[in-house]
């Protein structure tokens, strides 16, 4: 009788949905997923989760495939559930914690990668996530141990110095930084954060011809990433490329499914160098809607409406600017607010 109550829970929770199961589903959403189709994907692992809401592979993998559609929010969503099913899944709070990076929680996400380095001590690349979180809360001397870690576990893998190499360079120290990322191209040439950490570098030395070239072939190896087109775009309206700068931020709003305001922000600033001012007001709202307490924001929109109207109709939000902490808005309110 035991057993055949088992069979009947089983069947229930692989109940078909449509006439098929929860399994179905999830292979299909696998099939979606590996062809980069990942809004597809996303459907059919919630009709999967629907058929079975105890299915933690369904879970994490709608919730990568909700990583990589940029919808942090939702993939931490999953990865939380993940946890609460299976609390020793390691995997789970990396992948939480590299969630709460995207949507700047750096400090939050070091309890996620201290918990899966506890699981899975032997899992290396953990220490190098957690070393990615250090970065971002700019903790860099505590970083540099979690990234040589990686590095000495697997020194054949680019990974480990195009990661030393980001921190070397938040550091100042530009010539071990390029010697970390020529050290990645050597060991993988055809890689594309390679190139984007080495483009990073050479803009920092202000030699932007060969950035841009960098992150040219970062883009042509990895046409689908919006921070490749961002960086090229900000190193091209360094060097007065203003029109190719906006093609390549449009671009990055584009791969980024419109939800990086820094992206509309730099955008709005490149339509006023443009003088496209109505279009930098939108760039501007889209900015301040995704991130309403970014002080520059208002001021560059402020900015722009006195640029348009050549009255102080951009005034009230110059003066939110510099009330929220921009200091560029001082300047402009002088110059524009009589």
């Amino acid at each position: 009788m035991k057993n055949l109550l088992c069979f009947l829970v089983s069947c229930l929770i692989f109940s078909a949905v449509n006439g098929q199961s929860a399994r179905d589903y999830y292979r299909q959403g696998r099939e979606k997923d590996s062809v980069n189709s990942l809004k597809d994907a996303v459907t059919l692992y919630t009709l999967a989760i629907s058929g079975d809401e105890q299915y933690t592979e369904a879970y994490i993998a709608r919730g990568y495939a909700k990583y990589r559609l940029a919808d942090y929010e939702g993939a931490l969503a999953d990865f939380t559930m993940v946890i609460a099913l299976q609390p020793d899944n390691g995997y789970a709070y990396a992948l939480r914690g590299m969630s709460k990076l995207k949507m700047n929680y750096g400090a939050n996400a070091i309890p996620d990668f201290n918990k899966a380095i506890e699981l899975e001590p032997d899992n290396v690349s953990y220490y190098g996530m957690r070393g990615n979180a250090r970065v971002w809360i700019r903790d860099y001397e505590a970083a540099i141990p979690d990234i040589n870690i990686a590095i000495k576990a697997h020194p054949e893998r680019a990974g480990g110095y195009i990661d030393r190499s980001i921190v070397r360079l938040r550091m100042g120290q530009l010539k071990e930084a390029m010697t970390d990322a020529n050290k990645s191209l050597e060991i993988q040439p055809e890689n594309a954060r390679g190139y984007n950490s080495r483009g990073n570098i050479y803009d920092s030395l202000q030699n932007f011809d060969a950035a841009i070239e960098d992150y040219t072939r970062a883009i042509a190896i990895s046409p689908d990433r919006y921070e490749f087109y961002s960086n090229r775009a900000n190193t091209r309206s360094k060097n007065e490329d203003y029109t190719g700068a906006l093609e390549d931020y449009s671009e990055a709003i584009r791969l980024s499914h419109n939800k990086i305001a820094e992206t509309y922000y730099n955008r709005g600033l490149t339509q006023i160098t443009l003088k496209d001012y109505k279009k930098a007001i939108s760039d501007f709202n889209s900015a301040i809607n995704l991130s309403p307490n970014d002080a520059g924001s208002y001021t560059g929109r402020g900015l722009a409406k006195v640029m348009l109207t050549s009255t102080g109709n951009g005034c009230e939000d110059l003066q939110k600017g510099r009330e929220m902490g921009d200091s560029d808005a001082e300047g402009y309110i002088k110059a524009y607010c009589k």
